[in-house]
């Protein structure tokens, strides 16, 4: 199995005798269509890793770690493994002109499977991630950290046209911003706080504490979290 990642050089320009952790972190995907198995990495710049294997018959593993290069090898130390071991111990590095590519030791899968199709370098968006939506550390959020445009919308009348909201992401913070006067908010931050992913109620909260996560209420006009949808990037409020 061969894991391409073009390092972004014109051809004209020669590889780097050495690849680096800032070339090779991004996300990763492929798939084993024989037996509709997934796998799932993603290697950030700090040095940690999160990966998933999602099978067949609803098997799924989450795996967290730390990665770094040893000689032509990148090297994981797993702290923490659900259900399955998604990732071998180590990678190959590989370099063809000036493409840096990673292919698992034999071409094997870290599956029972046997074989995936090349990984891929995609967009590192969170989406698609389970691990995200069951709270697994070092998953992705479906959204990266920065700033967006959100519209509120009302639980009570979710038809109804509100105002637009800006929203920072960072560190998995979450700020709700109303920059326009003469509406129901006031001008100012109106929501801050962790953002979680509730597997009771199957929403992304602003939370106050880490005890928010396994709330049994959020959302609407409850006494619970208040609710953002990430995809859809609507804040809601009663």
């Amino acid at each position: 199995m061969i894991l391409a990642y073009v390092a972004g050089a014109s051809a004209c320009v020669s590889a780097p005798s050495r690849a680096t952790p800032e070339a090779l972190a991004g996300c990763y995907t492929g798939t084993d269509d024989l037996r509709y198995n997934s796998l799932q990495v993603l290697l950030k710049s700090d040095g940690t890793y999160y990966a998933e294997l999602n099978g067949d018959i609803a098997q799924w593993g989450s795996a967290t770690g730390t990665w770094h290069i040893e000689g032509d090898e990148v090297t994981f130390a797993p702290t923490g493994v659900e259900d399955a071991q998604p990732l071998p111990p180590h990678v190959d590095i590989l370099r063809r002109g000036n493409v840096i590519a990673l292919r698992l030791p034999g071409g094997k899968s870290p599956g029972p499977s046997g074989h995936f199709e090349p990984l891929k370098s995609k967009a590192c968006d969170g989406v698609g991630w389970q691990g995200a939506h069951v709270g697994r550390k070092g998953a992705p959020l479906p959204l990266a950290d920065g700033e967006y445009t959100f519209q509120h919308r009302f639980a009570e009348h979710p038809s109804m046209p509100s105002v637009p909201m800006h929203v920072r992401i960072r560190d998995g913070r979450i700020a709700v911003t109303n920059n326009m006067p003469s509406t129901p908010f006031p001008v100012g931050i109106v929501a801050e706080g962790l953002l979680l992913w509730n597997g009771r109620v199957g929403k992304w909260i602003i939370a106050r504490t880490e005890a928010d996560r396994d709330a049994t209420e959020a959302g609407g006009c409850s006494d619970g979290p208040e609710v953002v949808d990430l995809e859809e990037r609507v804040y809601w409020t009663c």
